[in-house]
Parts: structure tokens; sequence; C-alpha cells
């Protein structure tokens, strides 16, 4: 993992949009924050609002930046885009080292 998703210093008020290029049926969500050595950069919690529709989950909680968080849907959702947000960061260049969406197959 040699590239990360960061902001420029927006701390809690981070996101990013993902266009997934057609509608696709979602059933999980994977998310791995990235870190600083002073302990910056960290995204606790995270809030996905995927569109059409504007169908939100969360806060989904990824506390530690060294473990892959995996994240089942109760239900399917379909979508062709995805806001993700963060709720709780560390502050700093907050971000991610990986985001993963599985779709049903």
């Amino acid at each position: 993992m040699s590239t990360e998703w960061a902001t420029n210093g927006d701390g809690d008020a981070a996101s990013v949009s993902l266009d997934f290029g057609s509608d696709r049926t979602i059933e999980g969500f994977g998310f791995r924050s990235r870190e600083m050595p002073d302990g910056s950069s960290i995204i606790l919690a995270v809030r996905l609002i995927f569109e059409p529709g504007a169908v939100e989950l969360g806060p989904l909680s990824a506390p530690d930046p060294k473990e892959f968080y995996r994240f089942e849907f109760e239900a399917s959702i379909v979508a062709r885009s995805v806001l993700i947000e963060a709720v709780e960061t560390t502050g700093g260049n907050a971000g991610a080292k990986e985001i993963q969406f599985f779709e049903a197959q």
C-alpha cells in the first residue's frame, strides 16, 4: 500500500466522493485509516451516504489504523456513488489507506 487518500488538514470535516460508474448493488464496506507518526490523521469513525436516494449508514467505528475493518450491511444498497464523511478524527490530514466496497454476487 504505497498510496493513501489524504485531506489538506480537514480533520473532522474530511470527506471523499466515489463514483462506481454505474448502479451497483453494494452489500459491504471495508476501511482502514491512514495515520501520521505523531498520531494525527486517523479517521476513527465514518458515515456513508449513497446516491441516488441519500441512504445513510453510520457512524461506522474504525479506531485502529493498523486494522482493516469490514462492515456487512443488513440490506443491500443500490447506488451509483457514495460520499464517505469523517465523523471523528485525530485531526490533521485525515484520510484512508484502504477503502473497499463489496458488491452482491
